[in-house]
C-alpha cells in the first residue's frame, strides 16, 4: 500500500494503475521532497543528536531539532524517537482509532435514547387507548415497539465497540450497550410474557 505524503491518503492500487500522481491531490509519489510536510513548521539549525546534519523539523512534543534520520511520523505527529517510545509504552490510541470510538460511543448512546423513545411512545399510546378499543392500540404498540428494537441493537453494536475500546467515549459506548441491552431484555420478556398467558 503506498502512502501519499503530501495529503497522507492511503492508495490501495499497483504503481502501475496510480500512476506517477497522487490522485486526489495531483502531487508526485515517487519524486524525493526535502520540503517540510504539511503541519510541520521549517526549522533552522542542526540536529540534536547529529551534530553536523542540517535539522529538518522539530519534536511536536519536546522540540528536538530532528534530522530527516531522526525524524519519524508518529500517530499523526512529528516525534522524536524518544517520544515515540514513550508513546508505544504508554500504549496511546490512534488520533483515527479516537474519533471512530467517540462516533461509536455517541452513535450507540444515541441510538439507545431513540430505541427508548420510541418505547415510551408505544406506551404512552397504549395507555391513551385503553378505555377505548385496545385491538388497533395493541397494533400500534407491537408495531413501535418491534420498531425499536432496530435502534436498540444498533445501540447494543456501537456501545460494546466503544465500550472496549482505548478512549474517553468508552463511558458513552458503555450507556448505549446498557440502554440498548435493557430494552431488547424488557422487549423480548413482555412478548413472552404475552405467549405464554395466550
Amino acid at each position: 500500500m503506498i502512502e501519499c505524503r503530501n495529503c497522507r491518503a492511503f492508495l490501495r492500487q499497483t504503481p502501475e494503475q496510480i500512476g506517477s500522481r497522487c490522485p486526489d491531490c495531483r502531487m508526485p509519489l515517487f519524486e524525493r521532497d526535502d520540503r517540510p510536510r504539511r503541519g510541520e513548521v521549517p526549522v533552522s539549525g542542526y540536529c540534536d543528536k547529529h551534530r553536523s546534519v542540517q535539522a529538518a523539523a522539530a519534536c511536536e512534543r519536546c522540540q528536538a531539532k530532528l534530522c530527516a534520520t531522526c525524524k519519524t511520523k508518529w500517530n499523526e505527529q512529528t516525534l522524536c524517537v524518544d517520544c515515540q517510545a514513550r508513546s508505544v509504552q504508554a500504549d496511546e490510541p490512534h488520533p483515527r482509532e479516537i474519533r471512530s470510538e467517540r462516533f461509536q460511543g455517541v452513535l450507540g448512546f444515541s441510538m439507545g435514547v431513540t430505541a427508548w423513545l420510541c418505547a415510551i411512545v408505544a406506551y404512552g399510546m397504549l395507555w391513551t387507548a385503553r378505555p377505548q378499543g385496545m385491538s388497533t392500540a395493541l397494533t400500534w404498540w407491537s408495531t413501535l415497539v418491534l420498531i425499536a428494537l432496530l435502534p436498540a441493537i444498533f445501540a447494543v453494536g456501537q456501545g460494546l465497540s466503544a465500550a472496549l475500546g482505548r478512549s474517553a467515549f468508552r463511558q458513552w459506548g458503555l450507556s448505549g450497550l446498557i440502554l440498548g441491552s435493557l430494552h431488547i431484555g424488557l422487549t423480548t420478556g413482555l412478548f413472552l410474557l404475552n405467549f405464554v398467558r395466550n
